[in-house]
């Protein structure tokens, strides 16, 4: 009976003796919520944009048939773009990549949650608001073209995923995981002086937006499963009237977005802490991305040798096996993209 009373005295004083952290855990959640939500409608305009712009390339329409920024943001539907296009019409692309966008919002907004002192509220709420705001402009806005230009390249995305191409939504939702990881070890690090710290923060994100293409492009141009390769000559085939047999691209997909993925978490763990200065921290990332990218591939191809054997990476991908795509893909991410960056971080 004393332990009862002992357990339920406890549980009342610990609300009682916490109210107000309470009250400002509510303040805080409803200004992550309004983020999303933001988040959400300023990508429904991107997308519908994008999708207007295609449309009139398939078309042979002039560029001038598309609504200006103005007129997009006049328009109702533009707003509730993203919605009709999962919910309605079950496009399973689509919503892999706008799952993505909010994974990488969410996982970016965690350094700002985690730093918020409630002996400093306005200090904590500015650095709060500026940093969502800072997220949603790197995350849905800035990072839209890198993606197509560096990572995507010559691959009509925007039409691919509209078509419900569920391969090209897992490589883009991949790629939003990435930024959310460099968004997030970017957040983490310090710098004397407001203005410093976010002109350094700014640096790093497009530099760690590149650091994931250069790899992955690495990646794709030694790799005989090349997703981007595989997908440019099918499309290639198809336009020129040829018979082909098109391959299920899904396997490839799955593995370049585990790569990617990867890539995401290396240059969060690689990003120095302190921004003090320019040239050192730039030094000790690169350092620090060679050896994750050194390791992350020897202990692949050791894993390949020593424990799959018989069901390696290329075999998988010769079977086009999407579940063992997803098994390889999931080990490295649980092995390296968890464990090698914090590892290196932690003992360099």
């Amino acid at each position: 009976m004393n332990i009862l009373s002992s357990i339920s005295s406890s549980f009342v004083s610990h609300y009682r003796d916490n109210i107000g952290s309470i009250l400002l855990i509510i303040v805080i959640l409803g200004l992550l919520a309004a983020a999303h939500i933001i988040g959400w409608l300023m990508r429904n305009l991107v997308d519908s944009r994008r999708s207007m712009r295609q449309e009139a390339k398939d078309d042979k329409r002039q560029p001038e048939d598309v609504l200006s920024t103005r007129q997009l943001i006049r328009h109702k539907d533009s707003w509730l773009y993203g919605l009709p296009e999962i919910v309605t019409k079950a496009n399973w692309s689509y919503l892999a990549m706008r799952g993505g966008v909010i994974f990488a919002v969410g996982f970016g907004m965690l350094p700002l949650i985690q730093s918020f002192n409630e002996g400093d509220l306005v200090g904590s709420f500015s650095r709060l608001l500026f940093g969502l705001a800072w997220i949603l402009t790197m995350v849905v806005l800035v990072s839209v073209a890198p993606i197509d230009w560096l990572v995507l390249p010559r691959i009509p995305n925007v039409r691919e995923i509209l078509l419900r191409n569920l391969p090209v939504g897992i490589v883009e939702n991949a790629c939003f995981i990435g930024l959310g990881a460099t968004a997030h070890g970017v957040l983490q690090g310090e710098a004397t002086g407001s203005l410093h710290f976010w002109a350094v923060a700014s640096m790093f994100f497009g530099l760690g937006l590149g650091t994931i293409a250069a790899l992955y492009s690495i990646h794709s141009l030694f790799t005989p499963w090349n997703f981007r390769k595989g997908f440019k000559e099918d499309n290639a085939a198809a336009e020129s009237g040829t018979t082909v047999v098109v391959k299920d691209r899904t396997a490839s997909a799955v593995e370049s977005a585990s790569v990617i993925v990867v890539f995401g978490f290396i240059v969060m763990a690689s990003i120095p802490a302190d921004f003090t200065g320019w040239t050192e921290p730039i030094g000790i990332y690169l350092a620090n991305v060679v050896l994750c990218a050194i390791l992350f591939y020897a202990g692949r191809w050791a894993l390949n040798k020593l424990v799959m054997r018989e069901y390696t990476t290329k075999a998988i991908q010769e079977e086009g096996a999407i579940t063992g795509a997803a098994l390889a893909g999931w080990i490295a991410f649980c092995l390296f993209g968890l464990s090698l960056g914090p590892l290196v971080d932690a003992l360099l």
